[in-house]
């Protein structure tokens, strides 16, 4: 059982057990450990048993996620979790990871799942070493999306993300997802021109924010620089859009 009083070598002995049983362990000890109320001591298990958990873990994560992300404003150790769940999945759980990432950066979910998903996102660029590139550009649209967003906390967390994700995207890629940042930037203006109809100004949340044109700069500029023509076209039209 955890105790709030744990120690060091209760943690390490689980971590051994899981090593060995996790198949067998998980579907008893997950729920236990999400059960209320989640203590800072719960967290450090699960964050433990994430990293010595392999694929058994990957069944596991959707739960995971469901209770914890709730709690993102209010605990912080729960970041520790995210963050270990996060870089222990390989390549052949990213699919199962990613999916909930980009389902609960939908608007429709609710603001902590949008947080969380952008948070899991920068914690899968900066410190991640699994391959996602197939997921790069839905990714990216789910963070451009969030520059928009009315959640200012969000809106920074996603711009975060967003800078984060693009310096790890090799230069050479990047003209690749212009033509995706040329369809949210028209879609973006359009909307604006529906709200607005007096003829007055309306900025974009993101671009409001120190450092917000950046990430999207860096992508424009290595488009017009490395583009074919129509990618060099179009990334001209986005730094107008822009």
């Amino acid at each position: 059982e955890i105790h709030d009083n744990h120690s060091e070598s209760a943690l390490l002995g689980l971590r051994d057990i899981l090593g060995v049983r996790a198949k067998v362990i998980l579907p008893h000890l997950v729920p236990y450990l999400l059960s209320e109320p989640i203590t800072e001591s719960k967290c450090n298990a699960l964050a433990s048993m994430a990293e010595v958990s392999g694929t058994h873990l990957y069944s596991h994560i959707t739960m995971i996620l469901n209770h914890l992300l709730p709690l993102l404003s209010t605990q912080p150790e729960v970041m520790d979790v995210l963050e270990a769940v996060v870089v222990s999945v390989k390549k052949d759980g990213i699919h199962i990871l990613l999916s909930d990432v980009i389902k609960f950066s939908k608007a429709s979910e609710p603001l902590h799942k949008q947080r969380g998903s952008a948070e899991m996102i920068y914690i899968l660029a900066s410190k991640s070493s699994t391959d996602y590139s197939s997921f790069t550009s839905q990714l990216i649209t789910s963070l451009l999306d969030n520059f928009n967003h009315h959640d200012k906390e969000i809106t920074a967390v996603s711009l975060k993300a967003l800078d984060t994700l693009i310096k790890k995207i090799p230069k050479e890629n990047l003209p690749t997802y212009i033509p995706e940042l040329h369809r949210q930037l028209r879609g973006f203006l359009n909307a604006f021109s529906q709200e607005v109809s007096d003829g007055s100004t309306r900025y974009l949340p993101g671009f409001s924010l120190p450092k917000g044109l950046t990430p999207l700069l860096t992508m424009t500029l290595q488009g017009l620089r490395f583009g074919n023509p129509n990618v060099r076209e179009t990334s001209a039209v986005c730094l107008g859009q822009m």
